[in-house]
């Protein structure tokens, strides 16, 4: 095993989101940073034992955050983002989906109490068997403890469900 040599590296960061595609567009990194709260979003590709990174500039990117999950929905050919933290130490309870075909972000209407209660440091992976992200644990907003619940996120409806 020998590490890719990178090229045109991003700017060091702590607590940001990076997930598969699954295609040969490779990985998407987005947000945070190490001193502060990024908003910027990269795609690493590997080829030839070489890692090049590209920062890319989408249409109605979300704001800056920290410590948000992530995960690619290959069924709908996006990526999610849910949650996080701003640079204020604020909790965000939003949820964006990213269109690589299109380029642009467009963030979710999420009825009132239907979806999960803004978090930091949840994990978040589609599960290829129910068709949805599935997204476990975190710091919740409501408590500010550690969270043990799961909650789906079906990409076709554009709706979150308690498991």
């Amino acid at each position: 095993f020998s590490e890719p040599s990178n090229f045109g590296l991003p700017p060091a960061r702590t607590n940001f989101c990076f997930a598969s595609n699954n295609t040969t567009d490779g990985y998407m990194c987005f947000g945070s940073g190490t001193n502060s709260v990024l908003g910027d979003m990269w795609n690493v590709e590997y080829a030839g034992g070489f890692a090049i990174w590209n920062q890319i500039f989408p249409a109605n990117m979300p704001s800056a955050r920290t410590s948000s999950a992530f995960s690619f929905d290959p069924i709908n050919n996006i990526f999610v983002l849910f949650s996080g933290q701003d640079g204020s130490g604020n909790f965000l309870t939003d949820t964006q989906i990213y269109n690589p075909a299109t380029n642009y972000w467009s963030q979710v209407n999420v009825p009132n109490g239907s979806g999960p209660a803004g978090r930091i440091g949840a994990a978040m992976a589609f599960d290829v068997g129910s068709g949805k992200s599935i997204l476990f644990g975190g710091i919740s907003a409501k408590t500010g403890e550690a969270s043990n619940l799961s909650f789906a996120f079906d990409g076709s409806a554009m709706t979150w469900t308690q498991l």
